[in-house]
């Protein structure tokens, strides 16, 4: 085509697509694309091409570990005894794969089924979409929107039972964790033990275990730096608040990792605990940008992840061994929350004491929990805890909000606990409880 041909079809083309009118039924879809366009990068093909033979041929070099945190705790924290040998205390990593008791279900495999249905629909329906992310200019998607007849109502329906099916999804991604994790476990030279579940209850466990000595947590990771377990509750902020002394290092692998540690404090935690090691570590991964999207951490990745952490974990312990230990200020007196006529029926509750992360109550767990944290997180005059739905997309929900609690604190006596329920507006859907008390 010449270049008098070239401008007289470029001409009729535009003169040809109707104006950007805002009664037009495309008109408010065409400006949230146009307004994407211009803050999301979209990679062009060659970068495009890059970042797949990165994936298939050096996806170690995709993720990176952010710089490890060194942490010494103060002298009085540190115990007076001999340093641990390198093979003492369990190391574990724990996976994204969803609980047995939800993939045991009996209507799971009819979910995996209508999910890979929806998600042959998604793929089909989402290329329609990108032909209008292709203009340039919002009369140009406008005229696409209306030649392709692109039914956009139906694909945000299509997308709504897509995302409703996150457990199934979520299931799929677990494949490909347990995939690395095997992969990596041989290239390590410390005993690592796999765990293929990340659920709340279970990782604070073993945080405040004195067995546990090296942990390793695959997550998903939204912006901000919050994880999301595999239960899909997202982490309460005050979750890493009480760690044992013969915990170590603690490594995260998750999108946007690097935030982590800041959201939690987690610096601040391995400080402020008596611990067994004169030093501790924190690790998180650090990811790239990947088809145009920020801080992506390919689960391809993490093999050649875990191998720098068993290296920095097997580097500290050398160091810990030339060490030589101090006094140390003995941990202090465990209380304990119970509770009476709290069942959950759905999702799963987090309990938080004062700001402090104490436990998680699930479906799985029996009625009646007892949950422990230290005395001193206890206050003399007013005491708070609040039991909170954690689900990222499903509402905890209670057998009876006829709930009450106690409070078992040595030689002292808790005043009566005060209980509020709260709900969310509209559907009324059961959100939070509080309980107030003080201490005589």
């Amino acid at each position: 085509m010449n270049k008098t041909a070239f401008i007289l079809t470029f001409t009729l083309l535009t003169l040809a697509a109707p104006p950007a009118r805002a009664n037009d039924p495309y008109f408010s879809l065409c400006t949230d694309i146009q307004k994407a366009r211009a803050q999301v990068h979209t990679p062009g093909f060659f970068k495009t091409i890059w970042d797949l033979l990165r994936l298939e041929f050096a996806p170690g070099s995709v993720v990176r570990l952010q710089e490890s945190h060194v942490v010494t705790p103060p002298a009085e924290f540190i115990a007076q005894v001999a340093p641990l040998p390198a093979n003492a205390g369990e190391n574990i990593i724990f996976s994204i794969e969803p609980p047995t008791d939800v993939t045991a279900a009996p209507d799971f495999a009819a979910m995996q089924a209508r999910y890979k249905a929806l998600n042959a629909r998604m793929k089909h329906d989402s290329k329609s979409l990108l032909e209008l992310v292709k203009p340039k200019t919002l009369a140009g998607c406008i005229s696409r929107a209306h030649k392709i007849k692109f039914d956009y109502a139906a694909y945000m329906k299509l997308a709504g039972d897509y995302q409703a099916l996150h457990v199934v999804r979520q299931a799929e991604d677990a494949k490909d964790a347990r995939k690395a994790a095997k992969k990596a476990l041989g290239r390590v030279k410390l005993r690592w033990t796999y765990f293929p579940a990340t659920d709340l209850g279970t990782v604070f466990q073993a945080l405040r275990t004195r067995s546990v000595r090296n942990v390793v947590i695959i997550s998903h990771g939204m912006s901000g730096g919050k994880l999301v377990d595999s239960r899909l509750n997202e982490y309460p902020l005050s979750f890493f608040s009480d760690l044992a002394p013969n915990l170590e290092s603690l490594a995260i692998f998750a999108c946007h990792g690097d935030e982590t540690v800041g959201t939690y404090k987690i610096v601040e935690a391995l400080k402020s605990f008596p611990s067994f090691h004169p030093q501790r570590m924190v690790i998180v991964s650090k990811g790239a940008t990947l088809f145009g999207v920020p801080d992506s951490v390919p689960m391809a990745a993490f093999p050649s992840f875990m191998k720098k952490v068993d290296q920095r974990i097997r580097k500290l312990q050398k160091s810990a061994a030339r060490a030589r230990p101090t006094s140390w200020e003995a941990p202090k007196a465990l209380c304990a929350a119970t509770f009476y006529g709290l069942a959950v029926t759905q999702g799963t509750l987090g309990l938080v004491l004062n700001g402090k992360f104490i436990g998680t109550v699930d479906v799985v767990d029996p009625a009646n929990p007892r949950l422990q944290f230290p005395c001193s997180w206890l206050d003399r005059s007013k005491n708070i805890l609040v039991l909170k739905s954690l689900g990222l997309y499903d509402n905890a929900a209670l057998r009876s909000l006829d709930v009450t609690a106690g409070i078992v604190y040595p030689g002292h006596e808790i005043s009566e606990l005060q209980l509020t329920n709260y709900f969310k507006p509209g559907d009324h859907a059961y959100q939070s409880s509080k309980f107030t008390f003080g201490i005589r």
